[in-house]
């Protein structure tokens, strides 16, 4: 069976493994997944979904990437929000269609309640200061 799946599976037909510092760091990776980290990642994603909702700014989907689509504003607010120290980026037409630009935050366990309150009201600063331009 692992034989016939190798050779005939449509992921494995040219494909290359992937390196082994890349598998091991990969496995390292899922023992600090531990419940603890998923709760506290929980908890950090429901602090900036509500801050997000308290500025009136909405916020796609339910998980720990945040798409926000702010259509022309998205990459002046991501230019903005670098210069206040918070990489957020901006994602553009190819990726996305024209008019659907959006920032992509990307929320997880080691980041602090301080940083994600740090991130909202730069966020607010930011989109106040770009609908004015």
């Amino acid at each position: 069976l692992q034989d016939l799946l190798v050779s005939q599976a449509r992921s494995f037909i040219y494909t290359t493994a992937l390196p082994e510092p890349v598998v091991r760091a990969s496995l390292a990776a899922l023992k600090c997944a531990t419940a603890e980290r998923r709760e506290l990642l929980r908890d950090r994603v429901v602090r900036l979904r509500e801050g997000l909702h308290a500025l009136g700014i909405e916020a796609r989907g339910k998980d720990h990437i945040v798409p926000i689509v702010l259509g022309k504003q998205t990459m002046p607010i991501a230019s903005n929000l670098l210069d206040r120290g918070f990489w957020v980026a901006g994602i553009r037409p190819p990726t996305v269609p024209a008019g659907a630009e959006r920032l992509r935050i990307t929320v997880s366990a080691s980041h602090s309640n301080t940083q994600i309150d740090g991130l909202l009201e730069a966020l607010e600063a930011a989109v106040q200061e770009t609908s004015h331009d």
